[in-house]
C-alpha cells in the first residue's frame, strides 16, 4: 500500500506520529483520531473541506509540506482555501469605522481604529486561521537632513503561530524590507514565497513568514507607512486578498489624524537597517530610556508628554542602529 499512497498522504503519516498532535489535529477537525490514520494510511479519502481544513491546522513543523503536497495534486487546492472568504468588506464594519471616527476623542482615535481594523483584516484577510500576522508599520519622523531614514513597527495582530497581541513586538525597517519597498514605490508589493533568493526586491522575513504583501498608507500623495500582511503559507495573496488588504490599508489612513504624519515621497529616504537579531539590544533599553528623558526635561524645568518622550526614545535608537558597525 506504501507505494500507492499519495504524497500528502506521507506527510501526514509523518505529522501524526507524535499522540499528542494526533488528537489536537483531530480535534481541530471534529474527527476522531483513527480517521486521520486512515486518510494517512489511504484506507479512506477525506472530502474537499476537511483536506482544506487540514492545511490550515496541521502542525508547523509539516505544514508547508503539506500545502505544497495537496497543491501538487489538486491545482485548484487554493481555490479551496479560498471558500468562505468574502471578497468585500461588511457595510456594518464601514459605519462601525465612521461611528468610531466621530465618536472617539482626539488623543484615543489612532489607537482605536487602528485596533478595530487590523483585527477585521486579520479575520477576513485569514478566515480559516491558516497562520497571519498584520502589521501597521509608520514612518520615522525626519532627520536632520529633513528626510525618513527609517520604518517601526507600531501595532500588530496575530493568529497562531503569531502572538495574538504583537503590540510589543517592535522592529525597524528599511529599504532592506517589503515594506520599504512599497512605500519606496508607493505602490501595493507582494511576494507570494519568501523562501526563494532570487527575488526581485529585497525583503527580510521572520521565522514564521512564508509569503507577505504591503501596501502604502496614503493621503493626497504622500506616505505615512504601510500595512504589511505576513502569512504562514505560500501562495496565500491571491487578487481577491490583495484587494482586501488596499481597503483595509486605505482604512488605517483614516486613523492617522496628523497631515504631517504624512511625508512627500521625495523626503523618504529609507536607510538599510541592521538585522532583527542585532536590534534587540538597543530596543529593550526603550523604557530606561524614556525614563531618563522624564527625569532630564524635569530637572531643566520642561514639559514633556508621554508621546514626546517615547518619540524621543525612539528616535534615539534608530540612531544608535544606523550608526551600528
Amino acid at each position: 500500500m506504501g507505494t500507492s499512497l499519495q504524497p500528502w498522504m506521507k506527510v501526514l503519516q509523518g505529522g501524526i506520529k507524535s499522540p499528542a498532535e494526533r488528537r489536537r489535529l483531530a480535534q481541530a477537525l471534529h474527527v476522531a483520531p483513527m480517521t486521520l490514520t486512515r486518510w494517512a494510511n489511504g484506507e479512506s479519502q477525506p472530502n474537499r473541506q476537511h483536506l482544506a481544513r487540514l492545511a490550515q491546522v496541521a502542525g508547523s513543523s509539516y505544514r508547508q509540506d503539506l500545502l505544497s503536497a495537496l497543491q501538487a495534486q489538486y491545482p485548484d487546492f487554493q481555490n479551496w482555501l479560498m471558500e468562505g472568504v468574502s471578497s468585500t468588506i461588511p457595510s456594518a464594519f464601514f459605519a462601525r469605522v465612521l461611528r468610531e471616527r466621530t465618536m472617539t476623542t482626539e488623543s484615543l482615535i489612532f489607537w482605536r481604529l487602528s485596533e478595530l481594523i487590523l483585527e477585521q483584516a486579520l479575520e477576513q484577510l485569514d478566515p480559516q486561521k491558516a497562520g497571519m500576522a498584520v502589521r501597521l508599520i509608520l514612518c520615522m519622523p525626519p532627520r536632520e537632513d529633513g528626510n525618513v531614514w527609517s520604518l517601526r513597527q507600531c501595532l500588530g495582530r496575530g493568529v497562531h503561530p503569531w502572538n495574538t497581541n504583537l503590540e510589543h513586538e517592535v522592529l525597524f525597517l528599511g529599504y532592506e524590507s517589503l515594506s520599504g519597498y512599497a512605500i519606496h514605490s508607493g505602490q501595493l508589493r507582494y511576494d507570494n514565497d519568501l523562501r526563494v533568493s532570487n527575488r526581485l526586491f529585497p525583503a527580510i522575513r521572520d521565522k514564521y513568514e512564508v509569503s507577505a504583501a504591503a501596501y502604502p498608507l496614503r493621503f493626497e500623495g504622500n506616505i505615512a507607512g504601510c500595512l504589511l500582511a505576513s502569512s504562514h503559507v505560500a501562495q496565500h495573496f491571491n487578487e481577491t486578498r490583495l484587494a482586501l488588504l488596499a481597503t483595509f490599508g486605505d482604512l488605517l489612513s483614516l486613523a492617522l489624524t496628523r497631515r504631517e504624519d504624512f511625508y512627500p515621497p521625495s523626503r523618504i529616504a529609507l536607510k538599510v537597517m541592521p538585522e532583527p537579531a542585532r536590534q534587540e539590544g538597543p530596543i529593550s533599553t526603550f523604557r530606561q530610556r524614556v525614563t531618563r528623558i522624564y527625569q532630564r526635561a524635569a530637572a531643566q524645568h520642561q514639559a514633556i508628554t508621554a508621546e514626546e518622550a517615547e518619540m524621543e526614545a525612539w528616535k534615539e535608537i534608530e540612531y544608535e542602529l544606523l550608526t551600528l558597525p
